[in-house]
């Protein structure tokens, strides 16, 4: 695999960027609570 730190933090990052979005508009529409931790 070899994947680098880098590409390691890039993809947390823009899977952290696409949490954060979900769990915004799953509280906006009142249906759960995503504040729990993914990991």
């Amino acid at each position: 695999m070899g994947a680098t730190p880098l590409v390691v933090a890039a993809a947390v990052t823009a899977n952290m960027t696409a949490w954060n979005r979900w769990c915004a508009a799953v509280q906006a529409d009142g249906r759960a609570d995503c504040t729990r931790s993914l990991i």
